[in-house]
């Protein structure tokens, strides 16, 4: 009974430590969101993208709407996000980021002809083993290349599913 006691408490402490927010993020993310954008808008263009990597993997629901104080940027951004896509193994930060060219589309900077970016969102997306992933992932690649929105019932299961 004391072994599985001690099992049961490390087995939670270890699941704790899995979700910890770590200290450089806390302050922010107990911000209201709105105050969220504005010191996101605030950072180093490479701390925004930390930031908003945290808000999206710790932050309850997560938050998607930081994409576009990091997508603001435009085509200076591309070499910072191409680099954190390259270097990523997480496929859940993978979407994210990818999430961020695909408002930079939308809104800021049109990427259809960034050979660069395009080959890099469909090679990763075609290394994706998650479905949930890659179903993202060749959406975003769709819109980009084709300016087509994705079905918003299909969006809603992809978001739904993260």
């Amino acid at each position: 009974m004391r072994r599985f006691i001690t099992v049961s408490i490390l087995f939670v402490l270890a699941l704790n430590a899995c979700n910890r927010v770590p200290a450089e993020y806390r302050r922010f993310l107990n911000l209201p969101l709105s105050k969220q954008h504005d010191a996101l808008k605030r950072l180093p263009f490479d701390k925004r993208i930390d930031y908003y990597l945290a808000a999206m993997r710790y932050n309850e629901p997560p938050g998607v709407g930081l994409a576009d104080d990091v997508a603001m940027e435009g085509k200076q951004a591309l070499p910072a996000l191409l680099n954190r896509l390259r270097e990523e193994k997480d496929e859940q930060t993978q979407v994210r980021i990818i999430r961020v060219f695909e408002f930079m589309h939308a809104r800021y900077y049109k990427l259809r002809g960034e050979t660069e970016v395009v080959e890099l969102v469909k090679r990763t997306t075609d290394n994706m083993k998650n479905s949930s992933c890659k179903a993202h992932g060749e959406a975003a690649l769709k819109f980009i290349e084709t300016d087509q929105l994705p079905n918003v019932e299909d969006a809603l299961k992809r978001i739904n599913s993260e």
